[in-house]
């Protein structure tokens, strides 16, 4: 009896290990997520670049869309996909990445239409 359970018990601990092992070779691609702007005029699309062969392998990228579904602005960031980090919303004319590894970063819409990188932007700016 003891034999049957053990035998039982290795090959179910083989078998969840050989599904573990397919479910981390899978991650090929690049993982995206969207994030609409508060009133909903655009789109803030933050893609994870784990492709090896991609410009800045392992580094997100940002890219905002217009409600036309036309880019507006892309800043590939050096921001680590593997470490943790957010994005939001500050508003409908600024966004900020929170990144464990190079900390935060903000953009703003300007008068023009242009976006620009802010100095300084700590989590003290996202009440302005």
């Amino acid at each position: 009896m003891k034999k049957r359970f053990f035998g039982i018990l290795i090959l179910a601990t083989a078998i969840i290990s050989l599904i573990l092992i397919d479910l981390m070779l899978v991650d090929s691609g690049p993982r995206q997520q969207k994030f609409p702007s508060p009133n909903g005029e655009m789109v803030a699309l933050v893609v994870e670049n784990r492709m090896e062969d991609h410009p800045n392998p392992g580094c997100l990228t940002l890219t905002v869309f217009d409600a036309d579904q036309n880019p507006r602005f892309t800043y590939p960031t050096c921001a680590s996909s593997f470490i943790g980090w957010q994005f939001q919303w500050i508003g409908d004319t600024a966004l900020v990445l929170d990144s464990s590894d190079v900390g935060s970063i903000r953009w703003e819409l300007d008068e023009s239409g242009d976006w620009f990188q802010r100095a300084g932007c700590g989590k003290e700016m996202e009440d302005q």
